[in-house]
């Protein structure tokens, strides 16, 4: 079993410091979104990082896996930090700057074979 897989199957993956806040919680935080959102890759099979011959979902499958991870920082009276939203962002983005794999040339097939066919 390689290193990876071993800390992802840890149980209690809290990385939150006890009662101790650093200038606004910023340590704390950092620990407590990098456990959260490695905690939520693993549970995605997302990391470790599969290999790409091993991966098996749609792009459409993969962004829907990537918008549910979580990222949560460390909640407190003084300090709040998620960066789930800042994600989602990024995978639309991402989405956004994919090309339609149809061009108007196969729109324009398309449309005359449905002619020819009667549909």
């Amino acid at each position: 079993m390689q290193k990876d897989e071993k800390f992802c199957q840890r149980s209690g993956m809290s990385m939150k410091s006890k009662g101790k806040r650093t200038q606004a919680g910023q340590g704390d935080c950092l620990a407590s979104m990098l456990g959260t959102g490695i905690q939520s890759l693993c549970e995605l099979e997302l990391y470790p990082i599969p290999h790409p011959v091993d991966v098996q979902w749609s792009v459409s499958d993969l962004s829907a896996k990537l918008k549910t991870v979580e990222i949560k920082g460390n909640f407190g009276e003084y300090h709040k930090c998620s960066q789930e939203l800042a994600l989602q962002a990024e995978v639309e983005k991402v989405l956004d700057f994919i090309p339609s794999l149809l061009t108007e040339v196969h729109h324009r097939h398309l449309n005359s074979q449905a002619k020819k066919s009667g549909v």
